[in-house]
C-alpha cells in the first residue's frame, strides 16, 4: 500500500511541474536499470546492499530558451529493492540481515549534444536519498523495525539517446549513485540494539547501467 502511495505521489509530482512548463516541450522516460554497490566499512565488518535492478522515471523539461541549445531540467525518481548484508572481519562470513528498498528523489540539469538523431548527453543532479528496511529484525529476543536514513545524495551520468522520431526515442546511460556520507547508525538500530555498528563516516557509492523508453510531448 505504501509504495503504490509513494508511486501515485511522484507521478502526480511530475504531471504537475510537465503542467507549469507547457509549451516549452517536456519528455516523461521510464527506464529501468541494474545497480553495484560499494560496501561500507564499519567496525565489526563491511556492511553491503546485494546488487539487484531498479527502477524509475525521469521528467525532462526544456529550459534552452534560459541558457542554450540541449539543455533540460531533469527531475528523477529512482527505487531499489534489494537485501542488506553484512561480512564480519576476520570470517568474512556473509550474513543477510533484512530486506531494504533505497529511493532517489533529485533535481538537476541534462545537457545533449546533437548529431541528427543520435544525441551524447551528460547529467548532473542533486537531492536526497531514503534507505528503508522492509520487515522486522530481531536482536536478543526484541524485533523492531528499524528506522529510515535520510542522505544528501548527487548523481553524475552520461549516455546516449536516440530518436526514432519526434515523439519517441530510446536512452541508454550509466549513472554514480553517490550518497555523501554514510554515518551513525539510525537505519540498524531500535530498541533491542543495532544489528550493524556504522559509526565511521565514509562514501556510499552506487553503479547504474540502464535504458529507458523516451515520450516527448
Amino acid at each position: 500500500m505504501m509504495r503504490k502511495a509513494v508511486i501515485m505521489l511522484v507521478l502526480s509530482v511530475l504531471i504537475l511541474t510537465a503542467t507549469a512548463f507547457a509549451g516549452k516541450g517536456f519528455e516523461i522516460t521510464p527506464h529501468y536499470s541494474y545497480v553495484w554497490t560499494s560496501r561500507v566499512t564499519t567496525w565489526d565488518g563491511d556492511f553491503d546492499i546485494a546488487n539487484s535492478s531498479d527502477w524509475g522515471i525521469m521528467l525532462n523539461i526544456d529550459i534552452e530558451s534560459y541558457t542554450y541549445k540541449g539543455t533540460a531540467l531533469e527531475i528523477l525518481y529512482n527505487r531499489q529493492d534489494s537485501k542488506a548484508e553484512f561480512y564480519e572481519y576476520g570470517t568474512r562470513i556473509k550474513e543477510d540481515l533484512f530486506d531494504m528498498s533505497v529511493e532517489y528523489y533529485q533535481i538537476g540539469v541534462m545537457n545533449k549534444l546533437y548529431y541528427d538523431d543520435v544525441e551524447p548527453f551528460g547529467e548532473f543532479l542533486i537531492g536526497a536519498t531514503r534507505f528503508a528496511a522492509k520487515e522486522d529484525i530481531t536482536i536478543d529476543d526484541t524485533t523492531f523495525r528499524p528506522s529510515d536514513e535520510w542522505m544528501f545524495s548527487m548523481t553524475l551520468g552520461a549516455g546516449v539517446r536516440v530518436m526514432f522520431s519526434e515523439r519517441i526515442g530510446l536512452r541508454a546511460h550509466g549513472r554514480l549513485l553517490m550518497p555523501m556520507s554514510f554515518s551513525g547508525g539510525g537505519l540498524w538500530c531500535g530498541g533491542g540494539g543495532c544489528s550493524v555498528g556504522v559509526g565511521a563516516s565514509s562514501w556510499f557509492i552506487q553503479g547504474d547501467l540502464g535504458a529507458g523508453i523516451i515520450f516527448r510531448f
